[in-house]
């Protein structure tokens, strides 16, 4: 089994992305781990993920992650991110 690595464009073509678009929109683009993460800092925060979780892509958290290191380290507060 492979994935398609190509998360941005996965999301905005998948079947499921366009039922939650009809539901909620904008929840998938707006709300999504990049955007919605950072509304936490500077409160303690703990991310767990599979590496081999298909609806939660390692590669996807990753680029979220860069964000949220650099949001909680501009508020003085790197420690509470793990």
């Amino acid at each position: 089994m492979s994935f398609d690595l190509d998360i941005d464009s996965h999301l905005v073509s998948s079947p499921l992305n366009q039922v939650w678009d009809q539901i909620a929109p904008g929840l998938a683009h707006e709300f999504d781990a990049p955007h919605s993460i950072l509304a936490i800092t500077p409160r303690p925060l703990l991310i767990l993920n599979g590496e081999e979780d298909p609806r939660c892509p390692v590669e996807g958290l990753q680029s979220a992650i860069e964000r949220v290191v650099e949001a909680y380290y501009l508020a003085k507060s790197p420690g509470n991110f793990k």
